[in-house]
C-alpha cells in the first residue's frame, strides 16, 4: 500500500488465494455491472475533477501520468496519491471512462474508505448472526485490507 493511504508508511500486504478469487469474481461481475450502469448514465463524463491516467511508469519509484478534463497534463509519484485523489483516477477503456478504484458503489462511483468500513462492519455483523466467524485474531475482524 502506498504511504499516502497507509498511515504515512508504505506497507506490503498479502492476499490468500480464496480472497483473491473473491476479488476476481467481484471484478468480473459486480464491479463490471456498476461501471456499465454509470457509463450508460453518463456519471463519469459529468464528474468534476477527474484525472484520466495515461501511463503508470514501471520500477520502484513509479509515477502516475494523467490529464484532466481541460487537457492539462501532470504526473505524481504513486506513493504520494492519497485516498481522495485515488477516487478521481480513471482510464479510457473501450466502453468509455472507468474508475481505477477497486471498491465502487452500486451506482459505479468510487467509495470512500469510511464507506468501506461501514460495508465490512455490516458484513461482519451478518456473518456473526449466521454463526460464521470473521475473526482472524482476537482483535481483528475482516476489513477491506484483509481481502
Amino acid at each position: 500500500m502506498a504511504a499516502a493511504i497507509a498511515k504515512r508508511r508504505e506497507r506490503m500486504f498479502y492476499l490468500n488465494a480464496d480472497a483473491l478469487g473473491g476479488v476476481e469474481t467481484y471484478l468480473a461481475t459486480t464491479l463490471r455491472a456498476a461501471i456499465r450502469q454509470a457509463q450508460r448514465a453518463g456519471r463519469y463524463d459529468r464528474l468534476r475533477g477527474k484525472r484520466i491516467v495515461t501511463q503508470i511508469s514501471p520500477g520502484r519509484q513509479r509515477r502516475v501520468f494523467w490529464r484532466d478534463a481541460r487537457g492539462t497534463k501532470a504526473d505524481t509519484p504513486i506513493n504520494a496519491i492519497d485516498a481522495g485523489e485515488r477516487r478521481r483516477l480513471f482510464i479510457e477503456a473501450d466502453g468509455g471512462l472507468e474508475p481505477l478504484h477497486l471498491w465502487l458503489t452500486e451506482g459505479g462511483m468510487p467509495m470512500s474508505y469510511q464507506s468501506w468500513e461501514k460495508v465490512f462492519s455490516a458484513a461482519n455483523d451478518r456473518c456473526a448472526r449466521f454463526g460464521k466467524p470473521t475473526q482472524m485474531s482476537p482483535t481483528r475482524a475482516a476489513d477491506p485490507d484483509s481481502l
